[in-house]
This record gives C-alpha cells, sequence and structure tokens, in this order.
C-alpha cells in the first residue's frame, strides 16, 4: 500500500515538474521574442539616426553661396565658380525701385574684386536688362548688361517637367565680335538666386526670346 502512494507520489511530483518546465520554457521564449523585438527596434533608430546624419551633410553641402555683397547690401544672385575658385554676384542696395537704389554686378573673391560694373552707382537700373519665360513647371530668368567689348548674362533655369528636374545656373560672356566664341560658366553647388524681384525694377529685354 505504501508502495502504491510512494509510486503515485512520484508521478504527481514528475507532472508538476513537467507543467513546470513547460511554463519555463514558454516563459524563455517570449523573452527571447521580447529581446528580439527590442533589438531590431535599436537597429532601426541607429539606421534612422544614421541616414538623419547623411541627410544633414547632403544639405549642408547643398548649402546656399557665399556672395561678393556687402552686408548693408541683399543679394540678387551669387555662386561659386569651382573651375575658377571665384565668385559671381549681383548685388544691391536694401531699398530699390525702378529710380532708387542700384545695382553691381561683382567677380572675383571675397576681398579682391577684379570686376565691379557699373563702377558708378547712379542710375544703375537702366543699365542691367530683365527677361523672363515662365510655364508650369519651368522658370528661366535672365539679367543682361553690356560691358565694353562683352555682353554678360547672368541665368537661372529651372526644368521641372523632366524627371529629375534640372536646375542650372551661372553666367554667360558673348563677345560684341562675331569672330569670338561664346563663354559659358555654370554655378558649382546650389545658387542664391532672387533674379524674379527685379522684374519690376529693371526694364524688359525685348530683344531677348524669353521675352516673347
Amino acid at each position: 500500500m505504501n508502495e502504491s502512494i510512494d509510486s503515485e507520489s512520484r508521478r504527481l511530483n514528475l507532472a508538476a515538474h513537467r507543467v513546470e518546465c513547460s511554463a519555463l520554457a514558454q516563459v524563455i521564449d517570449e523573452v527571447c521574442i521580447a529581446c528580439r523585438s527590442v533589438m531590431s527596434l535599436v537597429l532601426a533608430i541607429v539606421l534612422a539616426a544614421n541616414y538623419s546624419t547623411a541627410s544633414a551633410g547632403t544639405v549642408q553641402s547643398d548649402s546656399p553661396a557665399r556672395s561678393l555683397c556687402r552686408s548693408e547690401e541683399q543679394i540678387f544672385f551669387s555662386c561659386p565658380i569651382t573651375a575658377l575658385v571665384k565668385t559671381v554676384s549681383l548685388c544691391g542696395s536694401k531699398t530699390i525701385d525702378s529710380r532708387r537704389g542700384y545695382i553691381q554686378y561683382r567677380f572675383g573673391r571675397a576681398g579682391a574684386v577684379e570686376l565691379q560694373f557699373p563702377r558708378d552707382r547712379a542710375n544703375t537700373q537702366r543699365i542691367f536688362r530683365y527677361a523672363k519665360y515662365f510655364r508650369a513647371q519651368v522658370e528661366r530668368t535672365e539679367i543682361t548688361f553690356d560691358n565694353e567689348d562683352y555682353r554678360y548674362v547672368l541665368f537661372d533655369y529651372y526644368e521641372g517637367d523632366v524627371k529629375p528636374a534640372i536646375r542650372e545656373a551661372g553666367l554667360r560672356i558673348t563677345p560684341h565680335s562675331r569672330n569670338q566664341q561664346e563663354s559659358e560658366i555654370k554655378c558649382a553647388g546650389r545658387p542664391i538666386s532672387k533674379l524674379g524681384s527685379l522684374e519690376s525694377i529693371l526694364a524688359h529685354d525685348m530683344d531677348n526670346p524669353l521675352n516673347r
């Protein structure tokens, strides 16, 4: 009789032990699943942080260019020319309209401007000419002036109707003599461009195809 009771007791203890082991195994599985979820979340956060850092670096490298304009002036256009390690800028007075204020083109380096046109700040709005073409997703703007034997054109073009969109800006120099070739210097990186704000200030260049 006692042996039967002991046998039954051992059987019950073994069954209880198996239940405990099964429960423990289930808990361990749940903990492992939770750990994997946490690790996945940590990995996602790390990847997102790395992506954000890379994106921030890209934006910074594409930041607007420095200019040759003074602190008391406003920048209508400016961009670096990497090939020449120089800058092209179109600067103007803070207060300006078709009669008041001034506009000047500058080329060179900060502290070493090689060309400033015009030198005199009187009636500068009569020297520069404005041209613009616009339709849905496309905008092309040019500012033209003549200096001695050359015609200068500052341009800013945006073509958004193609994939990927195209943005080009820079300086085009055309000799008045037909025996010489036109030169075009494109900006290196994104320019500062507010050429559109000159539409009501400068005379429109009716000889420019953009205005037709």
